[in-house]
């Protein structure tokens, strides 16, 4: 059964549509109340995400092992001049930082 718990966690994240590996870790330093995850004062009933701004990540709880799995922005790079990272806002994945082209000025009216 507790296979089964891991494998459809696992399976519920990567439903969302991102990869496993890009951007998650486990926390293990979890108090467990009434199948309920208490992490960093974020309380998670045990299968449920939540998705916070700041920091902005998604928090699932998987109770019977006293564990959470955070999905964290991934990292981004900018291999061009004409970009940079633009920051957002909302709860994940919406706040995740996000390359985008700077178009060059234009130095003469058309």
């Amino acid at each position: 059964m507790q296979l089964h718990l891991a494998v459809f966690s696992v399976a519920l994240l990567m439903a969302s549509g991102h990869a496993l590996g890009l951007g998650y870790r486990t926390a293990s330093d979890v108090q467990v109340v009434d199948d309920t995850c208490i992490f960093e004062g974020t309380s998670v009933p045990t299968g449920t995400s939540v998705r916070q701004e700041t920091p902005c990540r998604r928090i699932t709880c998987v109770a019977r092992h006293r564990t959470m799995f955070l999905q964290e922005c991934p990292n981004y790079s900018c291999p061009a001049r004409r970009c940079r990272m633009a920051s957002r806002s909302g709860p994940f994945p919406d706040c995740c930082p996000r390359p985008v082209y700077v178009p060059r000025p234009r130095l003469y009216a058309d």
